[in-house]
């Protein structure tokens, strides 16, 4: 599909890296075992979490935005479910010395991935990088590459009106963005490109597709 749009090496929308997630070693339990997850990888729909699953806690988490969304956009916080937080996938990037934590924060059906970068054990940035529900209906995805590159894949919800994810709508007018950002030497994201495509209608059965991730568009 054509792009209509290409913003070259602007910064970064990063996150601030003074919260008590600081030192990769105080995530883990002492007798957890840290697997590992070869890149590329890609975050499908059905992408399974980590056997054996290592939880967030909230404390160890303490400063970070522990939350998920009730709508499409992402504008409508969800605080009062139960929560369960969790390491959904560990990377390892040895040229520049860092690891990426991808944390999978759920409240009820309502889920919401964090990126967390780790230079040298101690934590240097983080971002946002998914946005679904357990019914397969996702309005952001990400992929991360050998070389320390992410790549972020949204649709963005047209006009001022927040779609709620339990709303029995037909079809929603939406405009895909994708954002590439790369993991530099320090440790943080820094976006090198982002590209806009032309709106158009997307029914909810489309949307909730398993097979159909939002870069197959």
């Amino acid at each position: 599909m054509r792009k209509i749009g290409i913003l070259l090496f602007a910064l970064a929308l990063g996150g601030s890296a003074n919260v008590q997630a600081q030192s990769l070693k105080d995530l883990y339990p002492a007798d957890a075992e840290v697997v590992v997850t070869p890149l590329p990888f890609a975050w499908e729909k059905c992408s399974p979490y980590l056997d054996p699953v290592v939880e967030f806690t909230w404390g160890k988490g303490k400063g970070l935005p522990l939350f998920s969304y009730r709508d499409l956009n992402g504008t409508v916080q969800n605080t009062e479910e139960e929560e369960f937080t969790h390491v959904f996938r560990h990377f390892e990037l040895p040229e520049k010395g860092c690891e990426v934590l991808a944390v999978s924060v759920e409240r009820s059906r309502y889920i919401r991935h964090l990126l967390l970068v780790y230079k040298d054990g101690r934590l240097t940035d983080w971002m946002e990088a998914g946005i679904s529900t357990n019914e397969n209906l996702a309005t952001k995805q990400w992929k991360i590459e050998a070389d320390g590159t992410v790549e972020i894949y949204s649709l963005k919800v047209l006009g001022n009106r927040s779609v709620l994810f339990d709303e029995d709508f037909n079809t929603v007018r939406m405009q895909r963005e994708d954002d590439v950002y790369q993991i530099d030497d320090k440790g943080k994201f820094k976006r090198v490109e982002k590209a806009k495509f032309p709106a158009r209608e997307y029914s909810k059965a489309e949307l909730q597709d398993k097979e159909r991730n939002i870069w197959d568009d």
